[in-house]
């Protein structure tokens, strides 16, 4: 009986280990693009980068999600927090006018040089730049939300 439950418990562990190794990858719609959010979370430090809207609303962070590919015009928000702010997010906003194309997916990318930040939006896969390179400083900015909101009125996503 205890070699059977230790079989059993042995090939539950087992199940559940393999499943978290698998890829969480969807195949992208026909017609469609995949936005891939940026995060970059090492103990003090947090990076955000992500699309603002969805829906004409504001969206904190969140899993990649598919849209109709074409001319898009996106606000992107890069969040930033660290010890030295005592918590209190850094943000930045850009407004990218690009053209999505279907079938591939697509993140933001940043480089950082200070209080200074570069923004760019990139293919996935082969890493290749779609858009142009953005700056701006980032900022402790405390009416975050209707800022947003007015922004999310110009968005296609």
């Amino acid at each position: 009986m205890k070699c059977l439950l230790t079989l059993l418990l042995s090939l539950s562990i087992t199940v559940i280990l393999g499943c978290s190794v698998l890829s969480t990858q969807v195949e992208v719609k026909e017609d469609h693009f995949r936005f891939e959010n940026f995060i970059r979370n090492i103990k003090f430090e947090k990076e955000y980068i992500y699309l603002a809207c969805h829906r004409q609303r504001p969206i904190g962070w969140d899993n990649p999600r598919q849209y109709v590919a074409g001319e898009q015009n996106l606000w992107i928000t890069a969040a930033f927090d660290d010890s030295n702010t005592m918590k209190l997010l850094k943000t930045a906003h850009f407004n990218f006018k690009v053209n999505l194309e279907s079938g591939k997916s697509y993140m933001p990318n940043r480089e950082i040089n200070g209080d200074r930040i570069s923004v760019w939006i990139q293919e996935v896969d082969s890493g290749a730049r779609v858009s142009e390179v953005q700056e701006a400083n980032l900022e402790i900015q405390l009416s975050e939300y209707v800022k947003s909101r007015k922004q999310c009125t110009t968005s296609t996503v």
